[in-house]
């Protein structure tokens, strides 16, 4: 019993192995190589924004930077003072308890400040948003943040270059003051198309490399398709072959949704199939095994099975039921098959094996889990050859009686030599009487097999 269940096992494997079977494997490969790709050329387009974004803050770093280093050089000399206030840079200056000692321009200077590090991790800027504006201000991971809603909305009125207001703090005065101006993040046109053709040609990327995916999964698709029909193909019938008759029958016996049908496995053979390749030729013989094919799928009904096993045998999967009988139907099958050429008398052999619905022990029907399609189709082929050597027509189908005829013929057949050797076979010798004279003539020898183990053994 392990060796079958070895058997059944491998052969559930390998149908499981064909039918998962797929390029998904190298699909998934793929997308992962496109995500990354688009991974990548965010990261690179995050860099050139980021790059461009620092660029301009240190421009405004710097300005603001001059002008608080001017402001601490005049140390309040009025020619200096003059000059400084006649520039366009707004400033304000607080001492160490926050109050303003001196303001040039407008001050729309936050009250909450931040600091930021740039990318380089280096340097270390004290920020304000601005309250009239407030499209940038400082987060608590150390960076800016925007507010993009609001900017989009704000670029909207805005044709020209895009000037965002931070306002950023210098220490002077050796940190007694603190210079704080208002700084402008400037972002002109050619850094907008920079931008706009930079994401422009990431999108174009990332959508050739889905239309490339997408054509991948397509040709994968269809070539697995291929690959499975032709796995189930039969080039004689060009119909089904055995393995699909195996794995997809299979299936339909231990399905939940047919457990509550009454399945009959049927192998039918072509008894003249050798002979009438012989007479004409195996290409003949082909095309009638292909005709007898097309002629049983037509009359397959719902949920039933046809395909050509082997040579001249063929495997079914029927259904049946009590107002349905299965030998009436088996026998319009033959009598089909029999009329497929009138110039020629064929003859078929039907064997079946039925697999009733399952009960659990409260008669509830469960599903078939350890149904096996070849099992039963074997069941079918040892009923078809009980009906010997016979090249009439006939129908069997498999029973306990059948079964037991089955093991007794092995066992006789597994102890045959070892009672030989133990010279169990005995012969008795039948006298033969000449009817008209009453004399011994003969004698018929009748050989009887006394076994140690089974008994008095006689040919039936």
């Amino acid at each position: 019993m392990a060796k079958v269940k070895d058997s059944k096992d491998k052969s559930v494997k390998l149908y499981k192995k064909v039918r998962n079977t797929s390029s998904w494997g190298s699909i998934v490969a793929y997308l992962l190589l496109i995500i990354l790709f688009i991974m990548m050329l965010v990261f690179i387009a995050g860099y050139v924004l980021e790059y461009i974004f620092e660029s301009k803050f240190a421009e405004g770093y710097n300005q603001i930077s001059n002008v608080a280093g001017l402001y601490e050089y005049a140390n309040g000399e009025k020619n200096i003072m003059d000059h400084i206030e006649s520039g366009d840079t707004q400033f304000i200056v607080k001492d160490k308890s926050g109050n303003i000692v001196y303001q040039n321009g407008e001050n729309t200077c936050g009250d909450k400040s931040g600091d930021i590090e740039l990318s380089n991790g280096k340097e270390t800027y004290t920020v304000y948003a601005d309250k009239e504006l407030g499209l940038i201000y400082p987060n608590k991971d150390k960076g800016l943040d925007v507010k993009w809603k609001k900017l989009f909305k704000w670029m909207e009125d805005h044709e020209d270059n895009i000037s965002l207001p931070v306002w950023i703090s210098i220490g002077i005065n050796n940190g007694e003051q603190e210079f704080i101006g208002k700084a402008y993040i400037t972002i002109n046109k050619r850094d907008v198309v920079l931008a706009v053709e930079l994401m422009s040609g990431m999108l174009i990327v990332v959508a050739i490399l889905i239309i490339l995916m997408f054509v991948k999964i397509i040709k994968s698709a269809v070539n697995y398709r291929r690959i499975v029909k032709l796995f189930y193909y039969d080039p004689t019938t060009e119909g089904h072959n055995w393995m699909w008759y195996v794995r997809y029958c299979n299936d339909r016996l231990q399905s939940s949704f047919s457990k509550k049908d009454s399945f009959a496995v049927i192998n039918l053979v072509f008894k003249n199939y050798r002979n009438y390749c012989l007479c004409h030729s195996v290409a003949e013989g082909e095309r009638l095994l292909a005709k007898i094919n097309k002629m049983l799928n037509a009359e397959m009904n719902k949920g039933e099975m046809c395909a050509h096993a082997t040579m001249s045998n063929f495997a079914l999967l029927l259904k049946y039921d009590g107002q349905h009988p299965l030998k009436p139907r088996l026998e319009s099958i033959i009598k089909m098959l029999q009329d497929i050429d009138s110039e020629h008398n064929f003859d078929f052999q039907i064997g079946a094996d039925l697999v009733p619905p399952k009960t659990n022990e409260s008669g509830k029907v469960v599903k078939r889990k350890d149904a096996s399609i070849e099992n039963a189709y074997n069941n079918a082929c040892a009923a078809r050859a009980a009906l010997g050597d016979s090249q009439e027509s006939g129908i069997r189908i498999f029973d306990s009686k059948l079964l037991e005829e089955q093991r007794w013929y092995d066992t006789v057949h597994e102890n045959q030599w070892t009672a030989l050797n133990n010279e169990e076979f005995v012969v008795y010798y039948q006298p033969k009487y000449d009817p008209r004279t009453n004399t011994l003539r003969g004698a018929e020898a009748l050989v009887r097999w006394i076994s140690p183990e089974f008994g008095l053994l006689h040919r039936e």
